[in-house]
């Protein structure tokens, strides 16, 4: 059989050594069709989610020399497609108000549950210099150590908006004031910090782990999915008292 010409610009990219001994249109289109899916879909995915498989595919991209994230990411797709014992996992991501972390430190085997779910790429927690600076004022050595713990599992983000006496410029983002201001709830000098975090998960687009009234309810308006810290245990499977 004849090459084609998509099948001798995909084998120039190629070392002779890798090359098929049969023409590969097939696999060609195929990764065309990949790499237009990657274009308008990989950059959503890798923020949300991880591919997981048990096959040996996976460890052996690197060694395939593709030349761009382009084609890395259509060989995943295209590798994770075609195991049979592939599987889609979907992270829980949420950013955290210290007035919603005692049931996550507090309940027996809470902890353990959510390290998991973290180190399993199920779930992702986020911090700020808010959260941080609250659990560093803590005043009990052992209290302070239990939640720090927490913390430490965290990715720290820079806070969704600005307010002036309170921020850390460097680890705040210039947004939109009308945000910030509805989640203040007219009392700026009481819920200033609260709405930085709500801020936080807007920009973000992820749950509000809080059991704070006021920011729940001013949360939820701004259309921020809120969460009790029992509520993403349960989600994460945990079944304690």
């Amino acid at each position: 059989m004849r090459r084609t010409t998509a099948d001798r610009a995909y084998l120039a990219g190629r070392s002779k050594s890798a090359w098929p001994r049969e023409p590969c249109g097939t696999a060609v289109i195929a990764e065309q069709v990949a790499c237009q899916t990657a274009r308008t879909a990989l950059d959503h995915v890798w923020s949300r989610a991880f591919f997981v498989s048990a096959t040996p595919q996976l460890e052996k991209l690197n060694a395939d020399c593709l030349p761009s994230r382009e084609r890395t990411s259509a060989a995943i797709i295209a590798s994770c497609l075609a195991s049979s014992s592939a599987r889609f996992v979907v992270m829980r991501r949420a950013v955290l108000d210290s007035n919603g972390v005692d049931p996550l430190v507090d309940l027996p085997g809470a902890f353990d549950v959510v390290k998991r779910a973290i180190e399993a790429g199920e779930l992702e927690l986020l911090s700020t210099h808010v959260l941080c600076a609250e659990i560093t004022a803590i005043r009990d050595p052992d209290r302070r150590a239990k939640l720090q713990a927490l913390v430490d599992l965290t990715r720290l983000v820079a806070t969704g908006a600005v307010i002036f006496d309170i921020s850390q410029l460097d680890q705040a983002r210039l947004s939109a004031a009308a945000p910030v201001q509805a989640l203040q709830a007219g009392k700026p000098a009481k819920n200033s910090k609260d709405a930085l975090i709500g801020a936080t998960g807007l920009y973000e687009q992820c749950a509000l782990i809080t059991s704070d009234r006021v920011l729940r309810r001013e949360a939820t308006a701004l259309g921020i999915e809120v969460l009790h810290g029992r509520e993403l245990l349960t989600e994460l499977g945990y079944t304690g008292p």
